[in-house]
C-alpha cells in the first residue's frame, strides 16, 4: 500500500498576544530552540501596572470599609476608666451619634491656686485644702499635690504663689466650674479653673438597636471593652455592602494581575522558532490576527495519508512504514502507524 502526504511537526504554535504596545524585548531569533514557558517578549507594562496599583488601593478601602462597618456593631471603649454617665439602655433604637456613655479616665480634679503675698516655704506637698467649688453649700477637702518654687503675677499685678491641689470629684463638677481655697491660714486669690481628668464620649456609629449593654455609672472599664451591640437590618445591609464591595474589588485586582502577565509573552510550547515576525521596538496591536512567531516541535514529524477504501483493512497500528522525500533523494526513512 503506498500514498503520499505533506509532513508537518509534532506540533506547531502561532505566538500571538491579546495585548497593545511597544515590545521591549524579544532575546530569540530564528531557528533558536526554546522551551515551553521561555520568556519571549516583554511588553511595556506601565499602563497595566499602573491598573494593578490603583485595584490593590481600592481592594485596602473595601477592607477598611468592612472593617469599620463591622466596627460599628461593637462600639468599645476608647480609654481607660470609670463610667460616669449612662445615656442609653438594651432594647433603645439609636442612630449614627447618639450618645452611649461617657467614660472618665479619673475621678480626680486639679486646681491651681494662687495666694498673694505668701511665700513658697507657707505650703508643703500633702498639706490638706478646703475647696469651695462654685456656689456649691460647704466645702470639700483636697490636699497639696505641688508648690511653685517661685511667684507669679496676677491679673490686678500682685506677686503670689502657685499651689496646685488634687481632690476627688464629689460627683456632677466639670471644667466649666470655678473654685477658691483656704489652705491653713491662707486664702486663694479670686475663682480658680478646674482640670477634670481626660474623657471619652462613646457614641452609635450605625443605626439600630442596642443590645448587651450591662454598664452602670461607677464600673471599672478598659479601653477596647466592648460597649454594647448594634443590631437591625440596618446594620446587616451596611456590612453585606461592604462585604460585596471587598469581593468584586478583589476580583478586579485579580483581573489586573491577570491582565499584567500578558504584557510576558512566554513560549507555549518547546521547539524550534521556524519564523520571528515581531522584534524589541516595534508597536504591535493586540489579537489573534497579529501573529509575532511561530514554533514548531520538531522532535518528529506526522503525515496524514488516504488509503483506498480496498487496501484500508490492511493497514494497522503499530505497522512500520517506508518515506522518501523528493527533497532527499536517494534515501528511505522507517515510521510507524499511529493510527487509523
Amino acid at each position: 500500500v503506498s500514498g503520499s502526504a505533506t509532513l508537518e511537526p509534532a506540533d506547531s504554535y502561532q505566538v500571538t498576544t491579546l495585548v497593545t504596545g511597544e515590545i521591549l524585548s524579544a532575546p530569540f531569533e530564528e531557528d533558536d530552540l526554546v522551551e515551553k514557558d521561555a520568556l519571549l517578549y516583554t511588553l511595556d507594562s506601565g499602563d497595566a501596572q499602573e491598573s494593578v496599583s490603583r485595584a490593590g488601593i481600592s481592594v485596602e478601602q473595601a477592607k477598611l470599609q468592612y472593617q469599620q462597618a463591622q466596627e460599628a456593631l461593637k462600639p468599645s471603649a476608647t480609654i481607660s476608666g470609670t463610667i460616669s454617665a449612662v445615656y442609653v439602655q438594651n432594647g433603645d433604637s439609636v442612630s449614627a451619634g447618639t450618645e452611649l456613655c461617657k467614660i472618665v479616665a479619673s475621678t480626680d480634679l486639679t486646681i491651681d491656686f494662687l495666694f498673694p503675698f505668701t511665700a513658697t516655704s507657707a505650703f508643703y506637698v500633702g498639706q490638706p485644702a478646703t475647696i469651695f467649688i462654685g456656689n456649691f453649700d460647704g466645702s470639700v477637702q483636697g490636699s497639696v499635690v505641688s508648690v511653685s518654687d517661685s511667684t507669679t503675677i496676677t491679673s490686678n499685678g500682685l506677686q503670689a504663689c502657685s499651689v496646685r491641689v488634687k481632690l476627688e470629684n464629689p460627683g456632677i463638677v466639670s471644667d466649666s466650674f470655678t473654685a477658691s481655697a483656704v489652705i491653713g491660714s491662707y486664702s486663694s486669690y479670686g475663682q480658680a479653673s478646674i482640670k477634670v481628668g481626660a474623657s471619652s464620649v462613646i457614641t452609635a456609629e450605625a443605626s439600630g438597636k442596642v443590645a448587651g449593654f450591662n454598664w452602670l455609672v461607677g464600673d471599672t472599664i478598659s479601653s477596647g471593652d466592648r460597649i454594647c451591640t448594634i443590631t437591625g437590618d440596618s446594620v446587616d445591609n451596611q456590612i453585606e455592602s461592604a462585604r460585596i464591595s471587598v469581593s468584586n474589588a478583589s476580583t478586579s485586582l485579580e483581573n489586573a494581575r491577570d491582565n499584567l502577565e500578558d504584557y510576558s509573552v512566554t513560549a507555549p510550547i518547546s521547539g524550534t522558532v521556524v519564523t520571528k515576525n515581531a522584534k524589541a521596538g516595534d508597536n504591535i496591536e493586540g489579537g489573534s490576527g497579529s501573529t509575532l512567531c511561530v514554533i514548531y516541535d520538531l522532535s518528529y514529524l506526522e503525515m496524514t495519508m488516504s488509503i483506498d477504501e480496498l487496501d484500508i483493512s490492511s493497514v494497522e497500528v503499530g505497522q512500520e512504514v517506508r518515506i522518501t522525500a523528493d527533497a532527499v533523494e536517494g534515501k528511505t526513512y522507517t515510521g510507524v502507524v499511529t493510527e487509523v
